[in-house]
């Protein structure tokens, strides 16, 4: 089931798609979603098997938190296939990187839209969460989201790739990503999207880091973010409010 209305994702946790271990555990440590990765964290070489990995652990996991799929991008050759393999009953959405263009997002909405015909499953059912992460999709992202399809959710930022994609270093306070940050929460709302999603923080022994940039985050408007780090969770969601 996808994630009662109105409910925020104050944290969505990642955990690597070809580790059988982490993905028994991942819905464990109270986040409101958690996010099986196809792509970055699986190297060249696992992808393929991951596919395999993820779609037999999908079925596992207890109705509540929402459940997504970060596939490999539309330019990889690999997304078509890794949605082949993981859309079913439990999936809740797809997280997609490195969107660009609308028109990215409709041809993931048309595969979705076969599969769950074929599979059974609710019109709409599966939802798309974009990430933005380039400095093409940056400057594209108001007309990604008033063109998005009825599925989207909303967007997320992806800090790390558009990082090296501008050139900057991230420091502590993510001054360098402020414009970037509150051109996602503008675009999303002007767009009719829910509150955008931000993206993780990445200096995992530094919770009071975290913290304050958590609330740096909520205050720009931000619903939540992504988290790479369990022990990120709980601060995280005090930080965003209530569930």
């Amino acid at each position: 089931m996808s994630r009662p209305a109105g409910r925020a994702l104050r944290s969505l946790l990642f955990t690597p798609g070809d580790q059988p271990r982490k993905l028994a555990k991942v819905g464990s440590f109270g986040a409101d979603g958690f996010v099986l990765d196809l792509e970055d964290a699986v190297a060249e070489s696992a992808k393929d098997a991951a596919r395999g990995t993820v779609a037999a652990a999908l079925p596992t996991y207890a109705p509540g938190p929402m459940v997504l799929v970060r596939v490999n991008g539309v330019q990889t050759g690999r997304c078509e296939d890794d949605m082949l393999a993981v859309v079913v009953e439990r999936l809740d959405g797809i997280m997609a990187p490195k969107v660009e263009d609308a028109a990215a997002l409709h041809r993931l909405d048309a595969l979705l839209t076969v599969l769950e015909r074929a599979r059974g499953l609710p019109s709409g059912r599966v939802r798309l969460l974009p990430t933005i992460e380039t400095a093409v999709g940056l400057t594209a992202c108001e007309q990604i989201a008033a063109a998005a399809p009825a599925r989207v959710i909303t967007l997320q930022l992806g800090p790390a790739d558009l990082a090296v994609d501008l050139t900057v270093d991230l420091t502590v306070d993510a001054r360098e990503l402020l414009y970037a940050r509150s051109q996602l929460v503008a675009a999303a709302r002007a767009g009719g999207l829910e509150p955008a999603v931000d993206g993780a923080y990445f200096e995992l022994q530094n919770l009071e880091g975290l913290i304050a940039d958590s609330v740096r985050s909520r205050e720009l408007g931000f619903q939540g973010r992504c988290v790479i780090y369990p022990p990120h969770v709980e601060p995280v969601q005090q930080v965003y409010g209530a569930g």
